[in-house]
């Protein structure tokens, strides 16, 4: 997997530049919905955080996704 810029490549498992870019590559493109998701799992696992503030960020941020996605009638 790399990440791209311009003309210049990493790739994300190594950390080393790639040069020259790979000919054939598919480009990734993340939507909103995949957005969302992501940030989600995100305060998910920062629930197990030792930090209370961060903790209580992640309560926060998952308590207002859960009455725009879940359980509507």
């Amino acid at each position: 997997m790399l990440i791209v810029k311009g003309d210049a490549a990493i790739d994300v498992l190594a950390g080393t530049a790639v040069r020259p870019l790979p000919e054939a590559r598919d480009d990734v493109v993340i939507n909103n919905r995949v957005r969302r998701e992501i940030a989600g799992a995100i305060a998910t696992l920062r629930l197990a955080s030792s930090d209370r503030a961060v903790r209580l960020t992640a309560v926060k941020a998952l308590q207002g996704g859960a009455t725009k996605t879940c359980c509507r009638p």
